[in-house]
C-alpha cells in the first residue's frame, strides 16, 4: 500500500473534496481522484460515494478511516523521526586512518565535526598497520594503496604523491641517494 494515497485518502475526509486536497497539494484534482482510486482498488470497496456535486464518505470509507488514520500517522512520525536521524548524526562513529594521512587529512576537521553535530561521538584510531578492520568494529577505514581485501568497498579519494627530501647538511654527510633502497639504515625521518 502506498503511504501517500492513505495521506490523500485522510486529506479528503478531513477537507470533503479532491480539489481542496489537490489545490493544497497544488496537484491537478485528477491525480487526487487517481489516488483514492487506486485505494479503493486496492482494498476492494468503494471509500467515498461521489457525484456531481457532492462527495460522501461511505460505511467502509469511515471504518477504513478509524483504523488506518493512527497507522498513518505513526508512520509519519517514524518517517520524521529517520530523516531527522539521517540529518543530525548522532551516536559513535569509530575510523581507522595511517597516522600520518591521519594527522593531516582528517584531525584537522575533527572540531568543525564535532560542533557541527554535537551529538556524534568520534572515535579515531591512527594505525599504520592493517588489522582485522571487521573484527574492530569500524564503521570508516582510510588506507592508502590497492585494496587487500575484496570483501570491503573502496572508493577512492584522492591521490597521494611522496616526495623525500633533505636538508643540505644531510646530503653533505650521506651523499645524495639515487634510490629509495639508500636511505634504508640511514638517520631520518619519515
Amino acid at each position: 500500500m502506498d503511504l501517500d494515497n492513505l495521506q490523500i485518502f485522510i486529506e479528503v475526509v478531513r477537507r470533503g473534496s479532491f480539489a481542496a486536497v489537490a489545490r493544497d497539494r497544488d496537484v491537478n484534482p485528477s491525480s487526487i481522484s487517481r489516488s483514492v482510486a487506486m485505494l479503493e482498488n486496492e482494498l476492494g470497496v468503494l471509500l467515498f460515494q461521489r457525484s456531481t456535486r457532492q462527495l460522501e464518505i461511505t460505511e467502509a470509507g469511515e471504518l477504513y478511516l478509524e483504523r488506518i488514520e493512527p497507522i498513518v500517522e505513526e508512520l509519519q512520525r517514524a518517517r520524521d523521526l529517520a530523516a531527522d536521524i539521517s540529518a543530525h548524526p548522532r551516536g559513535r562513529l569509530r575510523i581507522t586512518a595511517p597516522v600520518t594521512f591521519g594527522q593531516i587529512a582528517i584531525v584537522p576537521y575533527l572540531p568543525e565535526l564535532t560542533t557541527r553535530y554535537p551529538d556524534l561521538s568520534i572515535e579515531l584510531i591512527l594505525q599504520d598497520s592493517v588489522d582485522d578492520l571487521l573484527a574492530e568494529h569500524f564503521d570508516i577505514a582510510l588506507r592508502l594503496g590497492p585494496l587487500r581485501d575484496s570483501a570491503f568497498i573502496a572508493s577512492r579519494l584522492c591521490d597521494m604523491n611522496f616526495v623525500v627530501c633533505a636538508s643540505p647538511a644531510w646530503l653533505e654527510k650521506h651523499g645524495e641517494p639515487k634510490k629509495p633502497e639508500q636511505i634504508a639504515g640511514q638517520d631520518c625521518l619519515v
